[in-house]
Formats: C-alpha cells, structure tokens, sequence
C-alpha cells in the first residue's frame, strides 16, 4: 500500500528492528527463500506493522526513527538465558569502527541480550582489491574491547580465506575463534584453512549468504520503503549494517527466535 503522502519526510536516521520472525509467515509459506528475500519480507513486514500504532504526526517531523514491529519483539530474561545461545552475523557495509560500535550498541538496546554468546563480523568486500588486514583491524580493535568486557563471549568472522584468517589470528590479541564460509564460492574448505582450524581449535562454519557479505543492496532497500509507503519515503537511502540474530536452544539446535536489526542513513532533501 502507498501512502498519498510522505510518512516521514523529514527523517535521515531510520533503524528497523523485525522482532522474531518466527512468528510470522516468512518461512512458513516459502521454507526456500532466499537470505535476501527474507530481509526484504521482514523489512516488509515491520513497515506494515509499524504503521498501524505509530504516531503519523510525531514521526512527519522526526529526523530519527525507529521501525519496530512491537507484537513481535522479544526480551529474554537471565533465567531464559541460561539456555539460550545468541548468535549475531553483523554484515557491515564499511570498515569504519564507529559504524561497528553503532550497530553492536543498538543490538544490545533493542535485545538488552546481556551478553552476545557469538559474533560473527561480516565484512564487505572492497571495489578492486581483496579485503586486507589493514581493512579489517580497526574493527577487530573494537571486537576484542567487547569480548574483554564481557559483552562478547566468542567472536569470529566471515570468508576470510587462509592466509587472511592466519594474519588475523597472529595479529590479534583477542584471537577470532570461527570463519564463516561461503561453499557456494569455493566448493570446499581449503586443507590448508581446515589445517590451522584443527591445530588452534577453530570452528568452521558454512553459510548460504550472498557474496561479498552484501545480504541487501542500498537500491533494494529504497524499493522496499517506497512499496509500503510513500515513493519519496525510500528515496536516497544508504544501508549501514544489518544485524541478523538466532537465540537457540543450547544442545538442541532448536531455533527459538530469529529477526534483524538494520541502520540506514540518507541526506537531509532540499528544503526540508
């Protein structure tokens, strides 16, 4: 449904929490979507959601804006916890640490998790020119802060090939305890990856996501915002981070919620 007008003209900071997902019909109704697909029907969804309590007058004039559908959202007490395990894929769109600091901030505002059980850090990939150590430090630097207050209990990163994951794990004081892989991209795990995994207790993990860590272009989210509401309310936006979470039943493997966390930003229009 299209608004006949702007929802939130004003607005240059939208975050957009889906709540549990579960409770929905994504998977329900098509168990083989797509990650991508399934972003975008959340994202759909919480919009929808959204406007049906929000306050339209309140958020003309915000330059800010939470998109939360409320129904869904769920808070764990430290009693639930104690059975729970959090994981958290942060796809990150930079390399800036102040970035980083801002999408694991509003994680733990929007869950108030106490601790996140796994990070894994997905970084995107550069335009000509694979991701370096250079790259991803500054990130790292924070990862290991967290992990030292106890905020993060075993971080880890995504597609770091070889010799990238062996620099990192020398070079960090905090040493990244999993690699995410993309079999879709190379089929099998490198022996030699598989190899230094075994010797230093590392684990490896496999995931479906698109490559290059971007799971929704900038474009696909304006389109996203423009359908379910006004075409001007998704113009010019620049996804920031998505933050994918799983609470699952320790031992289990049993899904016990499962939503996203995303932060976009756009310029200020002229005359507004």
């Amino acid at each position: 449904m299209e608004f006949p007008q702007p929802v939130i003209p004003k607005c240059v900071s939208i975050t957009i929490h889906s709540g549990n997902i579960l409770h929905g019909n994504i998977l329900t109704q098509n168990p083989r979507i797509t990650p991508t697909e399934e972003l975008k029907e959340a994202i759909a969804q919480t919009v929808q959601a959204w406007l049906c309590h929000v306050d339209q007058k309140t958020v003309e004039e915000a330059t800010d804006v939470v998109c939360e559908n409320k129904p869904c959202i769920e808070i764990y007490s430290d009693e639930d916890r104690t059975d729970l395990k959090l994981t958290v894929k942060l796809f990150l769109t930079s390399f800036d640490s102040k970035t980083f600091q801002n999408a694991v901030d509003s994680v733990f505002q929007h869950l108030n998790p106490g601790r996140i059980d796994r990070l894994l850090v997905a970084f995107p990939s550069p335009k000509d020119e694979e991701i370096s150590l250079t790259h991803a430090m500054p990130v790292w630097k924070e990862v290991e802060l967290l992990v030292n207050d106890e905020r993060i209990i075993s971080p880890g990163v995504c597609d770091f090939k070889s010799e990238l994951f062996q620099q990192l794990f020398e070079a960090a004081e905090v040493k990244p305890k999993a690699n995410q892989i993309n079999l879709a991209s190379c089929c099998v795990i490198p022996p030699e990856l598989s190899e230094f995994a075994n010797q230093n207790s590392i684990l490896l993990l496999t995931h479906n996501d698109p490559a290059g860590n971007e799971l929704l272009p900038s474009e696909q989210l304006q389109q996203v915002l423009s359908r379910n509401m006004h075409v001007w309310d998704g113009e010019s936006w620049s996804l920031q981070w998505v933050a994918r979470y799983t609470y699952m039943l320790e031992g289990r493997g049993i899904v016990r919620s499962k939503g996203f966390l995303l932060a976009a930003e756009r310029p200020l229009r002229f005359g507004d």
